[in-house]
């Protein structure tokens, strides 16, 4: 199970809240030969673009700890085009004083027309890669896609080409994170909750409050973590628009913050809240459900009980009967990069069957990658019995898997809310989690926040 833990030990900050990095490893070739037609796909001719394109090198940045899950692919790269200069550089990520300055540095380089050609990881890169695409620092990629005959945007989830408020596409995600909850048939008869008929998040999260009306002392969802986090599960977006007033005036929102405060979410982290609960869900049974969070993790399901009475359920987004799921690693390319084509052909490597055939943690954006993924957990999990931590569990069934599976495929996809925001965002509500003011009144001074936030 090394490789499925792996994305639980690195953590990143993303949408003010801690995300489980991803361990990628690559071998072999990808399946899409990058290196055919170069000219043609290129897609040159028809970028509207003033910079010179010289198309000599290509530079990008990784944090130290993600050096070794990206140099194979940087291998594969130069083995492709050896007469493009790559370079491949690291930058530290130890403390949280060592991204803010990187984040600066990055975003005054970009913004001066200078910096790197590519932009991988790129959420990590920017206080608020929103405000960054807003300003026009990012290149369009879909006119690329559209003038890549290997790149037909089937090959891929149709969600990540919804992201963008304007139908365009500046970041583009390579790797997914979509959020499940376990629990069982016994958990949701015996408390009379239909968990499993939720058909959004806002049907959840009324569960969620039915559970903590009957029992006060206990957290509906073990470890809560993202799971209340309400921008996100609203469908709230880092742009101004008529859904987010609509979204800070919801009831669904101030019944979240309501068990935020009262369960008391807002005072522990993600991780705290893992090694307290978890564990505990599994032998005392005190909560509704436990949290997956960024894939469906056929393993707990194992554990509660698998096709002999275990559920996973998919956290719903706003939109009726579609999950929600988030970008986890996204790519960009510089618009005052003079060396457009070669970072399009770096970012054909990440979208190839190859790189995403071996991701060790996250999901897949490849249809037939995500196909395959879900295969190889009903190859380990579909079995009569399952191993799993020593202990011998119900294997999983065919449907359980396929209803998953189909649950990803057809996600609405979002890009997590931005740093700035989520601070913010913390920071208004917290005199309400202490008593001090009213959810109303901290929610008003949120949008003040925003006024501000749009007008810069």
């Amino acid at each position: 199970m090394k490789g499925r833990r792996m994305d639980r030990k690195w953590s990143v900050f993303a949408g003010g809240i801690l995300l489980t990095g991803v361990g990628l490893a690559v071998c072999g070739c990808t399946a899409v030969d990058p290196a055919k037609d170069h000219e043609q796909v290129s897609g040159r001719e028809t970028m509207d673009s003033e910079v010179l394109q010289t198309n000599e090198s290509l530079s990008f940045s990784v944090p130290e700890p993600y050096y070794s899950f990206y140099e194979p692919l940087v291998r594969e790269y130069r083995q492709l085009y050896p007469d493009v200069e790559v370079n491949f550089s690291t930058y530290p990520y130890e403390t949280r004083e060592a991204v803010d300055q990187q984040r600066k540095q990055r975003a005054t380089e970009l913004m001066a027309g200078e910096g790197n050609d590519l932009y991988i990881m790129a959420e990590i890169e920017f206080y608020d890669i929103q405000k960054v695409k807003q300003s026009g620092a990012f290149e369009e990629l879909s006119p690329y896609f559209e003038n890549d005959p290997e790149m037909d945007r089937n090959l891929f989830l149709d969600g990540i080409f919804e992201m963008e408020e304007d139908g365009t596409c500046h970041i583009l995600p390579y790797t997914i994170s979509a959020g499940f909850l376990g629990t069982t048939e016994e958990i949701l008869r015996l408390e009379g909750i239909s968990l499993q008929d939720c058909e959004t998040y806002g049907e959840q999260i009324a569960c969620m409050v039915q559970y903590h009306r009957q029992y006060a002392d206990r957290a509906a969802v073990a470890p809560r973590g993202s799971f209340y986090s309400a921008l996100d599960g609203l469908g709230f977006v880092p742009w101004e628009s008529e859904e987010n007033d609509q979204i800070l005036s919801s009831e669904i929102l101030k019944n979240v913050e309501m068990l935020n405060k009262e369960e008391e979410v807002y005072k522990e982290t993600v991780d705290q809240i893992y090694m307290d609960e978890r564990e505990s869900f599994f032998t005392e049974r005190q909560n509704l459900c436990v949290n997956c969070f960024n894939y469906p993790d056929f393993e707990i399901l194992c554990l509660l009980g698998g096709a002999e009475g275990g559920i996973l359920v998919p956290k719903m987004s706003a939109e009726a009967r579609r999950m929600r799921a988030d970008s986890l690693y996204t790519a960009a390319i510089s618009a005052s990069s003079p060396n457009k084509e070669n970072a399009w052909n770096f970012i054909k490597l990440l979208l190839g069957e190859s790189y995403q055939n071996q991701l060790l943690g996250g999901l897949p954006v490849r249809k037939d990658s995500l196909e395959l993924w879900f295969e190889k957990q009903y190859e380990e999990f579909g079995k009569d019995a399952v191993l799993v931590g020593g202990v011998s569990c119900p294997g999983v069934s065919r449907e359980q898997v396929d209803a998953a599976k189909e649950a990803v495929l057809h996600a609405r996809l979002y890009f997590p809310i931005g740093y700035e925001i989520s601070k913010n965002y913390s920071e208004a509500m917290r005199p309400y989690y202490e008593g001090e003011k009213t959810v109303e009144a901290c929610l008003e001074e949120f949008r003040d926040y925003l006024e501000i936030y749009y007008s810069e």
